[in-house]
């Protein structure tokens, strides 16, 4: 039988997993389209929440915290990887890491941040949190 820390661990990696991989198809999807998607952050939020409960099997406050936080860091982290994804596609990879360093394509990520984009990291993250417990809005 798994003990709460041991199992928190497995359920926070997993977490790390899948927001790794929500926020690179965020980042891909909004590359392609130009714009970010109320709808794609709201799935991330789901998808991230779903996998912890389907491995926690659990409705402990705990792990709809780790939903949250998993959900709001796969989209701060998409919003990044569409800036490098794009900066990617206009200059290539070996100008890409030559001309630009982490801080500015950190800027460059989050200049055009706004209220709208808030909007979707807290839904996103709100899903998370619900479907992390098993709960959901119907």
């Amino acid at each position: 039988m798994k003990t709460y820390k041991s199992k928190l661990l497995i359920i926070c990696l997993s977490t790390l997993f899948y927001a790794l991989a929500g926020a690179s198809i965020w980042g891909y999807i909004a590359t392609l389209t130009g714009q970010r998607s109320f709808i794609l952050a709201v799935l991330i939020g789901i998808g991230i929440g779903a996998s912890i409960q389907f491995s926690a099997k659990s409705k402990l406050r705990i792990y709809s915290i780790v939903g949250f936080i998993g959900s709001v860091f796969s989209c701060l982290l998409g919003y990044y990887m569409s800036t490098l994804f794009y900066l990617f596609g206009q200059q290539g990879v070996s100008n890409m890491f030559a001309d630009i360093n982490s801080f500015e394509s950190i800027s460059i990520s989050y200049n055009g941040f706004g209220i709208l984009d808030i909007l979707f990291v807290i839904s996103s993250g709100c899903a998370g949190y619900a479907f992390s417990r098993g709960k959901s809005y119907s």
